[in-house]
């Protein structure tokens, strides 16, 4: 999966810098080296602040991501799901079953 997340991120970055006008021979080195260093930071930033954050807090807001995973999961919208999934991902929740 994580495979999958990073080229998704990566895909968009580069079609968003494309319309952009930068080329994509400059791109693929420069994007190999930002977005993996940039993903990482924002992992461990994150991971830093949760595991700082009170039990109640951290209970409330793995809570709030998994009903929100779960509303992703009803709506038509691919990327809804993408989007709450990475971050049950990243912050190392339990993704609740699709049954």
């Amino acid at each position: 999966m994580k495979d999958y997340m990073e080229r998704f991120f990566d895909a968009h970055v580069a079609a968003q810098l494309q319309r952009e006008g930068v080329s994509l021979p400059i791109l693929t080195g420069m994007k190999a080296r930002m977005s993996g260093w940039l993903i990482n930071l924002i992992v461990l930033i994150l991971k830093v602040i949760l595991a700082a954050v009170t039990p109640i807090l951290r209970d409330a807001l793995e809570e709030f991501l998994i009903q929100k995973y779960l509303d992703a999961l009803q709506t038509e919208n691919p990327y809804d799901e993408l989007l709450f999934e990475f971050l049950l991902r990243i912050l190392s929740i339990p993704i609740p079953s699709q049954t």
